[in-house]
């Protein structure tokens, strides 16, 4: 596995739902060709966003833990790293919208080259 995408979010079903869809389209060539696991954690969210992620995860799209409370941001962000597979893990918001093919590669190379923890 080449890649562990993680993001933390909490009510935000609508975007959400568009982060993801656009993950998925945009990383199907590193998906096919190396690998990527999606891992989301929903910090107690109340607005639908649970059901959301148990379809995803029900159709193999991602990894999901849906936390019983609200832990706050910090630890949504990090309770992953245990459970990734990815040789890089990049983290990203609930509200980021990758739009076009090769984002993934292209962190990766701006990290490397700035010699940047990814």
């Amino acid at each position: 596995m080449a890649y562990s995408i993680t993001i933390a979010t909490f009510n935000r079903e609508a975007m959400l739902k568009r982060t993801l869809d656009a993950i998925i389209a945009t990383t199907r060539r590193e998906a096919e060709t190396e690998g990527v696991e999606l891992l989301v954690v929903d910090n107690a969210s109340t607005d639908g966003t649970a059901d959301l992620l148990r379809q995803y995860e029900a159709d193999g799209k991602l990894r999901a833990w849906i936390l019983k409370e609200n832990l706050g941001t910090d630890i949504g962000r990090n309770c992953f790293w245990e459970h990734t597979e990815g040789k890089d893990t990049i983290r990203i918001d609930d509200k980021v919208l990758p739009l076009c093919n090769g984002w993934l590669y292209s962190m990766k190379r701006i990290a490397y080259e700035n010699h940047a923890l990814v």
